[in-house]
C-alpha cells in the first residue's frame, strides 16, 4: 500500500507539473496573490510585468498597474497590431467583417503617433477592484442644494479630445470592443484616434485581456481600468466629420481621409477610464441590483479619476445607446458622484432633459441631505425603464399624493 501511495503522488506531481505548465500566467497571478495575502505585503511583482497592489482608498479593495515607459516603436505595431500599408488582413481578428477606411485610419493615427519624439511620463495601465459594500464608503457624505447644476454640464456636440483631459471609454466588457473586428462605436473611434491603446490591447490579447466586471462575474474582473498619460497624436475630430464616421451605410473613411490630413499635433490626455455598462435585451425596470451595477460603475469611473489627478470628467450616456439603458438614470448617478468626488462631469453628445429636472426637483423636496439618501431615493422612489421600448420612461413615485407620474423623454 505504501508502495502505491507513493506511485500515486509521482503521477500527481506530474499532472500539476504539466497543468502548471500550460497554464503559467494564470499561475502566476494566483501565485502573487496567495503571496501577498500569506505575507501582508502592499505589493506583488508578476512574471506578466503587472504590478499587485493594495490601492490606500476606501472604494477599493485591490489594484494591479503596469508602465510602458518609451514612445512605442514600428516594429512593435508591425508585428502586434499590423504593418502599414498592405496588412489590412493582419489588423483584424479571424473572420471579422470589414469597415471601409478603418485599417487606413488605423495607419493614419500611427504614422502621426511615430513622429512624436519622446514622452515625458510613461504610459500607465491600472486595474482597480471596488471594495464589497463601496456605497458606504461616499454614504455619509453631504447632497448639497441644486447639486445637478452645480456639478453636471451638457455639450450637444460630439465627444473631443484634448490635451491634459480625462475621458470615459464605453467599454465592452472586453476592453476595446470591436476595434479589431467590425466596431465601430464610441469606444472604437476612440482606440482608433490613441493608437498607443491598439499596441497595449492586442499585445494583452492572448496573456492577460483587459476584461471588465459584468453582473455575472462581479468579482473575477477588473471593475475599471484605466490608461494614463496617453500621447494624443492628431486634433481631436470635429464635429461634422465624426457625425458621418461610422454611420449607415458604416464606413471609417470620414475619420480616415481626415486624420491622414493633419498635422502633427502631439498632446497628452491625462487618462481614458474604461468602464462598462449592463446591456437590456427585452423591456423592464431597472432592479435594485441592476440599479446598483450601475451605480457602482460610475463611481468607479469618478473614484479612478480623482486617483488620476483628473479636474473633470468627460463622459455622456454610458450604457444609454446600443445597449439600451436609461440616459436619464446615467445622468444622475453622474451628479451623484460628481458631490461625492468633488468632480464636475461634462456630458458629451448630450442636453439636459425635462425628467432630469423633474428628478431634482424631487430631490429638493425630499430633503435628502446624504449621499447614501440620495441614493436610496434614486433606488426605491423611482422606477427607470430600459430596453429598447422602455429606456426613455421613468416613474416617480411620490408618497403624498401615492401616484405615478409618467413621462416619455422626447
Amino acid at each position: 500500500p505504501l508502495q502505491f501511495l507513493f506511485v500515486c503522488c509521482a503521477m500527481l506531481q506530474t499532472c500539476i507539473a504539466r497543468t502548471i505548465a500550460r497554464s503559467s500566467a494564470l499561475t502566476s497571478l494566483v501565485l502573487g496573490l496567495v503571496a501577498a495575502s500569506i505575507s501582508g505585503c502592499s505589493s506583488v511583482s508578476r512574471s506578466d510585468g503587472d504590478h499587485t497592489s493594495s490601492c490606500g482608498a476606501p472604494w477599493c479593495s485591490s489594484m494591479w498597474s503596469k508602465t510602458y515607459d518609451r514612445v512605442l516603436s514600428p516594429s512593435g505595431f508591425d508585428s502586434i497590431v499590423a504593418a502599414c500599408p498592405r496588412a489590412e488582413d493582419q489588423f483584424y481578428e479571424r473572420h471579422s467583417k470589414r469597415i471601409d477606411g478603418k485599417y487606413e485610419w488605423y495607419c493614419s493615427s500611427r504614422a502621426k503617433y511615430l513622429e512624436v519624439a519622446h514622452r515625458t511620463r510613461p504610459l500607465g495601465l491600472v486595474g482597480y477592484n471596488l471594495s464589497p459594500d463601496v456605497q458606504r464608503s461616499i454614504g455619509n457624505l453631504h447632497w448639497p442644494m441644486h447639486a445637478l447644476q452645480q456639478f453636471v454640464s451638457f455639450e450637444r456636440e460630439f465627444y473631443p479630445l484634448s490635451g491634459g483631459e480625462c475621458y470615459v471609454d464605453f467599454a465592452d466588457s472586453k476592453v476595446g470592443g470591436g476595434v479589431f473586428a467590425n466596431g465601430l462605436a464610441q469606444e472604437e473611434m476612440l482606440m482608433l484616434q490613441l493608437p498607443e491603446l491598439l499596441l497595449v490591447i492586442r499585445e494583452r490579447a492572448h496573456t492577460q485581456p483587459l476584461y471588465l466586471s459584468t453582473p455575472d462575474d462581479w468579482h473575477h474582473n477588473s471593475d475599471v481600468i484605466v490608461f494614463t498619460d496617453v500621447i494624443r497624436p492628431v486634433p481631436s475630430i470635429p464635429k461634422d466629420i465624426a457625425m458621418t464616421c461610422g454611420r449607415s451605410p458604416k464606413s471609417a473613411w470620414p475619420c480616415s481621409n481626415f486624420a491622414s490630413h493633419q498635422h502633427n499635433d502631439p498632446a497628452t490626455v491625462l487618462a481614458v477610464i474604461s468602464v462598462n455598462a449592463q446591456s437590456f435585451q427585452s423591456d423592464g425596470f431597472y432592479s435594485a441590483q441592476e440599479f446598483d451595477f450601475l451605480a457602482n460603475k460610475v463611481l468607479a469611473a469618478f473614484a479612478a479619476a480623482q486617483k488620476a489627478g483628473c479636474k473633470t470628467l468627460n463622459s455622456g450616456a454610458l450604457g444609454a445607446g446600443i445597449f439600451n439603458g436609461n440616459a436619464h438614470l446615467t445622468v444622475v448617478l453622474h451628479a451623484v458622484m460628481a458631490v461625492a468626488f468633488g468632480l464636475p462631469a461634462r456630458m458629451w453628445a448630450m442636453q439636459k432633459s425635462l425628467w432630469v429636472d423633474k428628478v431634482a426637483e424631487f430631490l429638493e423636496t425630499s430633503r435628502v441631505d446624504s449621499i447614501q439618501g440620495v441614493l436610496e431615493k434614486l433606488r426605491s422612489d423611482i422606477s427607470w425603464g430600459h430596453g429598447r421600448g422602455n429606456k426613455d420612461l421613468v416613474k416617480i413615485h411620490t408618497s403624498r399624493t401615492a401616484a405615478t407620474e409618467n413621462m416619455l423623454f422626447e
